[in-house]
């Protein structure tokens, strides 16, 4: 007799294989895209070291409060954890919000979770030292949520912000959209230009000078803008700092 494992068997254990502990329960929680979605973001190279690098890469470690802006399922505050002192995770979906819960408490993460918007944050002003936001700016009123981004932010604190441009759309709307004839995320893609064009303050394409006009109009001040894994604060490796010894 040949047994072979069910198709959610191997994603649950591609996850587990890149390192991170999802329990049975959690994965239980998610429907079909949400399960898709988690294997994106936690299989492959996607492991928590990988994570770890890319925020410390952007100067996002040895801080003492953390805002992850729109969380997800919280792959980004675990590492964002397990680097600062203390993570708080925010995110308008329940599900994801909860999986965030479980998985932070499965990696003895020091995280907080709840279900909000980042337009209007519940947080006092000047409380954080970072504010992260990944993947889901462009989703939201940039305007209003930068302000509020501003507005926790202590004095002289960072925050990092990614949102998809013209080449994600491009990708999305011929190659994931058009030559697999998926016309679902073709229509997806359209509706996002559209949006663009009538001059929308959410689900638009984010461009280098929109996002400059967006900090100048908030008094923020951009550090580095760049593509996605490209920002990193120490390409100068003289910056480096040496050990000792």
């Amino acid at each position: 007799m040949v047994i072979t494992k069910n198709d959610d068997e191997v994603k649950l254990q591609a996850i587990r294989d890149a390192g991170w502990i999802f329990p049975l329960s959690v994965w239980s929680m998610l429907d079909e895209y949400q399960k898709s979605f988690t294997v994106l973001e936690f299989s492959g190279q996607r492991t928590l070291s990988y994570y770890k690098t890319r925020l410390k890469a952007i100067g996002f470690s040895e801080k003492k409060r953390i805002l992850d802006a729109a969380c997800g399922m919280g792959q980004w505050s675990i590492a964002l954890a397990s680097l600062n002192e203390s993570v708080e995770g925010i995110d308008l979906s329940d599900i994801r919000i909860n999986v965030a819960r479980e998985l932070a408490m499965s990696h003895n993460a020091n995280c907080s979770f709840q279900v909000g918007v980042l337009e209007k944050l519940p947080y006092e002003d000047a409380s954080f030292d970072a504010v992260f936001c990944y993947g889901a700016f462009m989703f939201a009123d940039m305007e209003q949520a930068l302000r509020e981004f501003v507005r926790v932010l202590k004095p002289g604190g960072k925050i990092y912000l990614n949102a998809n441009t013209w080449g994600w759309y491009a990708h999305l709307l011929l190659d994931r959209g058009i030559w697999k004839m998926n016309f679902s995320i073709s229509l997806d893609a359209i509706r996002m230009i559209v949006r663009t064009f009538l001059n929308k303050k959410s689900q638009i394409v984010v461009t280098e000078s929109y996002l400059r006009s967006l900090f100048e109009l908030v008094g923020g001040q951009i550090i580095e803008i760049g593509t996605e894994g490209s920002i990193c604060l120490f390409k100068d490796r003289s910056h480096i700092p040496v050990p000792p010894g």
